[in-house]
Order: structure tokens, then C-alpha cells, then sequence
């Protein structure tokens, strides 16, 4: 295996990256503009070609993950949560509200982001459908809250596997790639149901 040396690129780079980390952690920076400004202070150095950068980027995934973020957000603000959470309440019984709570906040979550959408829109929701089911356990329900929505982040059209698309090679078929991860993160939300009955729910018991 032959390595290239590092250059005055890499240095800079990972300089950047944990000035990045310690401004975030300590400093209380924004992480999105703190990155912005990092990935400038780059290009300005001239320690990357940025059109070829940008011409490796996948847009596609990228703006349908941002949009996906945006709605969810919007949905949040116009109420629109407090009805799904009437709408799970429905569907669900204390003894199957671990399961269906788990396989929808997987289902969103393989659309948009984990941290950034699901679990702030979500986790509210566990007091709201323990008081509309006459019953249930609000821990239960973060657990599977967060079982569900994290084992489908590898799919393409979340934030972690967009990245993954994003920064494959010109060797890797894009679409072939972003098929299986599809089908890996879809499964995942009934398999995170699943867990979640058993583990979180009646079905344990």
C-alpha cells in the first residue's frame, strides 16, 4: 500500500477541523456556520480545487434532505404534530404503542435528520400519547423513539446517508448504492418495531 505524504493541505485541514470541534464544544459556536466559515478559510487557502469539490457533491440528496428537514419543521409549528400524535393514539394501544411509535418516528427519520428533526419533534410527543391512551410508560416510548429513528440513519435520504453518497468515489455506483441503502433503512424501521415491542412494550413481558 503506498501513502501519499501529508502536505501542507492536510495540515491545514486538520487544524480546521479541531478548531471546528472546540469552538462547537466550548465556544458554543453555531456547528453549521462554524463549518461554513471553516470550509471558506479552505477554499481561501487554496488547499482544495472547489469546482471539483462541487461537481462530487450529490445536490439531489442534499436539497431533498434539507427540504424534508424544512417540512417537518413547518409541520411542527402549525400543529400539525399534535394531530399525528392523535393519530398514533388511534391506531395504537398500550400494549402496541412501543412498536408503532418506533416504526413511524423510523419511517421520518429515513427522510429527513435523527437529531435534528425526529428526536425534537418526537420526544415530545411520549407524555401526549400516555395521557391519550390512558396508560403507558413515557420511558418506554423514548426508547423507542430513539431505537427506531437511529437504526434507519444510513438511509440515502438522511443526513448520514446522503453523506455517505455524497462522499463516495467516481468509482461507486451512485444508484446502486443509494438502492441499498434504501432498502437497508427502510427494513430497519420494521425491525426497530419489532425490538421495540419486545424489548420496550407488553411483549417483553
Amino acid at each position: 500500500i503506498t501513502t501519499t505524504p501529508w502536505q501542507r493541505s492536510h495540515w491545514l485541514t486538520l487544524l480546521l477541523l479541531i478548531s471546528l470541534l472546540l469552538a462547537v464544544l466550548f465556544l458554543q459556536f453555531p456547528v453549521g456556520l462554524a463549518a461554513f466559515a471553516a470550509a471558506t478559510i479552505l477554499t481561501l487557502l487554496r488547499c482544495a480545487h472547489e469546482d471539483q469539490v462541487i461537481a462530487r457533491m450529490h445536490w439531489g440528496i442534499i436539497l431533498l434532505v434539507s427540504g424534508m428537514s424544512l417540512l417537518i419543521a413547518l409541520l411542527e409549528r402549525t400543529g400539525g404534530l399534535d394531530l399525528f400524535t392523535s393519530l398514533i393514539a388511534r391506531l395504537s394501544t398500550p400494549d402496541s404503542v412501543t412498536a408503532v411509535i418506533a416504526f413511524v418516528s423510523g419511517l421520518v427519520s429515513a427522510y429527513s435528520s435523527t437529531s435534528g428533526v425526529v428526536l425534537p419533534a418526537f420526544l415530545p410527543m411520549a407524555p401526549k400519547l400516555v395521557a391519550q391512551l390512558g396508560g403507558g410508560d413515557v420511558l418506554a416510548l423514548l426508547s423507542s423513539i430513539g431505537l427506531g429513528s437511529h437504526l434507519v440513519d444510513v438511509s440515502p435520504l438522511s443526513t448520514i446517508g446522503a453523506l455517505a453518497i455524497a462522499g463516495s468515489g467516481p468509482e461507486v455506483d451512485r444508484n446502486r448504492l443509494f438502492r441499498q441503502l434504501l432498502i437497508w433503512g427502510l427494513s430497519m424501521s420494521v425491525f426497530g418495531a419489532i425490538a421495540s415491542y419486545f424489548f420496550f412494550g407488553k411483549g417483553w413481558l
